[in-house]
């Protein structure tokens, strides 16, 4: 399947699809969530702070029993259950850099859904076809072949697409330089995208008729883009709150639900994560304790904010060290 025959199935898929993909996420900016199953624990402790969870089904590497159950708890818990369906075998191979596994056949991949697609009474609200990915090396033709055979199975499954994040040239907008895939929703997950650049990104998004999941970066001490990983003391209070205020601002406008990637470097390893409730640093304790008292209610609100920012960091955004 090359590129051309992508598009014109998406267009195919978009007329038939259009209300089933309008029947998607209902939930709008004021919703908000919590990324990765690192921070399951804590949620379930607290149900109320998040509205939804995103958990990672590695599905070709966890049993789907210990799935199923991770997400019955999510559920039973009263929140909204986003599965990001991972089915890659290494970052290597999503990214389709050389030297990773090749890509096995569409039925394989589809195959590893059908342990939890098939189980009537259990409640997933919305799927992503894995994560950040791309379209080349053949990746655009199995997201397409994916969600059509799923939405076939499944028709009244909500199934989501989501390109890597990516500024330069230009951000990844399906349609454009990048094929736009079949889907019933997108996740975006732009994170260093702020102000006008990311207003039109954004509108370029919603363009595509679909419900949006915004993914925004809320690491105190990691400056977004930082491979490394590395401890940085100051980059949110000199930048990373303004970036957070600009999306979360443009959200308020574009009524979009957020959810929130929020991670520290995990002690004694600097390419590990660990979520920011199990960090040691006392910064990242305090930056999270303002952000669930202040920050979360405030969003909740469902209040629209000035699309530019403030000369200073307004009081329901924690510094850097809360």
């Amino acid at each position: 399947m090359n590129r051309i025959t992508v598009m014109a199935t998406t267009m195919f898929a978009t007329l038939t699809l259009a209300a089933t993909a309008a029947a998607g996420a209902e939930s709008h900016y004021g919703s908000v969530g919590i990324y990765g199953n690192a921070w399951l624990n804590y949620a379930l402790k607290q149900p109320k702070v998040f509205d939804t969870f995103m958990y990672q089904g590695r599905l070709t590497k966890t049993p789907p029993e210990q799935i199923a159950a991770d997400l019955r708890r999510i559920s039973g818990a009263g929140m909204s259950v986003f599965l990001d369906a991972q089915f890659f075998e290494t970052g290597d191979q999503r990214g389709a850099r050389e030297g990773a596994p090749p890509l096995r056949d569409l039925s394989y991949y589809e195959g590893a859904f059908a342990p939890l697609l098939t189980q009537n009474d259990l409640k997933i609200d919305n799927v992503a076809i894995e994560e950040e990915n791309i379209p080349e090396g053949g990746h655009a033709e199995l997201l397409s072949g994916l969600y059509q055979n799923l939405k076939q199975r499944y028709p009244s499954q909500s199934f989501y697409q989501w390109y890597r994040p990516r500024r330069l040239p230009t951000p990844p907008i399906p349609g454009g330089a990048w094929p736009n895939l079949p889907a019933d929703g997108w996740v975006i997950d732009q994170y260093a995208l702020e102000g006008k650049d990311f207003v039109k990104y954004v509108h370029s998004i919603k363009a595509l008729g679909k419900p949006v999941m915004l993914i925004v970066w809320a690491c105190p001490q990691w400056k977004i883009g930082d491979h490394t990983r590395s401890l940085n003391t100051s980059w949110w209070n000199e930048k990373g709150w303004r970036i957070f205020y600009s999306q979360i601002a443009i959200a308020s406008h574009e009524d979009l639900p957020t959810m929130f990637f929020m991670f520290a470097r995990a002690t004694g390893d600097k390419q590990g994560t660990t979520p920011l409730y199990r960090s040691t640093d006392q910064c990242d304790a305090k930056f999270l304790d303002r952000f669930v008292a202040d920050t979360i209610p405030a969003i909740k609100s469902g209040k629209r904010l000035p699309l530019e920012p403030p000369s200073q960091r307004p009081e329901w955004i924690p510094g850097g060290c809360g």
